[in-house]
Order: structure tokens, then C-alpha cells, then sequence
């Protein structure tokens, strides 16, 4: 994340890192980014300050209907970032399981999104979007392990089934 580092100016000109404006959780490819082009990289393990989470925080709002539609919008653009990233960088440097991991497990952050959505339009909304955009393929693409293969595996079975027979809410037991 963003706020886990300090950056030398001159490293993100170089790199021309920047965010794009609007974009939620837009740290995640930012950070990607960033590790890809580091050269060298220090870790403290001594926490320099404390985290407050608010209760209005963007991050932690609950959001149904439209605007959760909108919210996962932003997880799938996520996740488009994160595969061209790969994809740019795949040739310069070794990718390593995790980036690939990290992909896929966003993509299932927006299963479990439709899942929880009550509003059944919204829910369709989600999973037309989702197919639409490729993000099951890249899902499939980029899941690593046995446990995430498994539940990409369990998801895509959910989401056909719902979606061969979306005339009721998608309703999932963990």
C-alpha cells in the first residue's frame, strides 16, 4: 500500500507512476508497479505510526444497488491494471506466483461481492459486467495454489449456475 513506504521523488518521475484520478484502491496496481521497478527495497518491522479507521471511511462503507455496481467497477479496473502490468513487465523481470495470486484474488473479492448484493438487478449488473470484461478469464488465468484454484473452481461453477438461472438472488455459503 501507498502508506506502507516513503518514495523518492525522483523514482516515481523516472517510472512515471502516478494515480489515476477517481480510482478506487488504485494503491494496489500502484504498489505492484512500484516493486517492479525498485531496485533496492528496505523493510522495518517497527511500526512508525498507528492506523485509525474511521467509520466513513471509503474503504470500509457498505454499499448496495447502484452503487455497489459502480464500486466493483473499480475492482474489475483493478484487476485489468494488475494483468497489464504482468503483462508489461513479464519480459523485464521474473513474475513471481504472488503477483499472479494477487489477481485472482481480487477478481474473487468481486464474486463475493455479488453474493452479497440483496438487490437482485445489481447482482446482475455485477456478473454481466464481469463476464463481459474478461475477468473470469483472467481469474482462471492467474490463480495459483490449490486452495485459490479451488475456489476460483467453486465460484465459476456458482456464478454459471446463477446465471443460467438468475431469476433468483445468487446465495453462497462460504
Amino acid at each position: 500500500m501507498v502508506w506502507l513506504a516513503v518514495y523518492r521523488l525522483d523514482f516515481l518521475k523516472q517510472h512515471q507512476l502516478y494515480f489515476e484520478p477517481g480510482l478506487h484502491h488504485q494503491d494496489i496496481p500502484w504498489t505492484t508497479e512500484v516493486m517492479f521497478n525498485a531496485q533496492r527495497v528496505k523493510y522495518l518491522s517497527k511500526p512508525l505510526y498507528r492506523q485509525r479507521v474511521h467509520d466513513r471511511s471509503i474503504s470500509n462503507r457498505r454499499r448496495t444497488g447502484q452503487a455497489n455496481v459502480e464500486y466493483q467497477r473499480h475492482y474489475m479496473k483493478i484487476v485489468e491494471m494488475l494483468v497489464a502490468l504482468n503483462q508489461r513487465y513479464s519480459s523485464k523481470i521474473s513474475i513471481c506466483a504472488a503477483f499472479h495470486w494477487q489477481i485472482a484474488r481480487e477478481a474473487l473479492g468481486i464474486c463475493h461481492s455479488i453474493r452479497r448484493e440483496p438487490e437482485l438487478q445489481a447482482q446482475q449488473q455485477i456478473a454481466e459486467d464481469f463476464y463481459r470484461r474478461g475477468i473470469q478469464r483472467k481469474m482462471i488465468d492467474n490463480m495459483r495454489g490449490i486452495k485459490q484454484t479451488w475456489h476460483v473452481m467453486l465460484w465459476l461453477h456458482r456464478l454459471k449456475q446463477w446465471h443460467i438461472d438468475n431469476a433468483t438472488p445468487l446465495q453462497a455459503s462460504e
